[in-house]
Parts: structure tokens; sequence; C-alpha cells
């Protein structure tokens, strides 16, 4: 699934680090040097998505594992734009 500035992959609930009874939600962030080359832009989106993340977390009915990935542009987002595509993210995966 992908927005303008993000990318989700969802990743598989089996294998040999799963555990059945794993009823939580885990997420991973990348932010590449590449689309944020300074250190500080990198943890400010990440802390960003983090928060959003965190959240929604709490209106999920069912538990997800998956990576949110920034792409290109996105040091030239607002907060709030970021906000508002991890959102849309969390609604579609949702379904």
């Amino acid at each position: 699934m992908a927005t303008s500035h993000l990318l989700m992959f969802f990743l598989p609930r089996r294998g040999e680090g799963f555990q059945k009874n794993q009823n939580f939600s885990r997420f991973g962030f990348v932010v590449s040097k590449k689309h944020a080359s300074k250190i500080v832009m990198r943890n400010r989106i990440k802390r960003i998505l983090r928060s959003e993340v965190k959240e929604l977390l709490k209106t999920l009915e069912k538990p997800i594992d998956a990576v949110i990935q920034a792409k290109p542009g996105i040091i030239r987002a607002s907060s709030e734009d970021i906000r508002n595509q991890v959102r849309e993210l969390i609604k579609k995966a949702e379904k």
C-alpha cells in the first residue's frame, strides 16, 4: 500500500518467530539517507510515525505486522500531512 510519501509492507504472521497467541501489532519504520540526508530529519520523521502509530494502535481490531517506509520528498511534507497519510494506510490495512 502506498500514499504520496509513505509505503507500507505487511509481514506474514507465521513462521519461526511468530507465536500463535501473539495478539499485538508490531511496526517498523525505515527512513533512508537517500530521502533525508541529515539524521535530525530522519529522526523527526520516525518520531512522527511512531507517535501516530501509537495513537492508532488503540483503535485496531486485529493485530498487524508491518513496515512503513518513507518515500522521496517526505522531508518537504508537514507533520500533519505525514500523520494523515499514516491514518490512511492504517485504515486501508484494516480492510
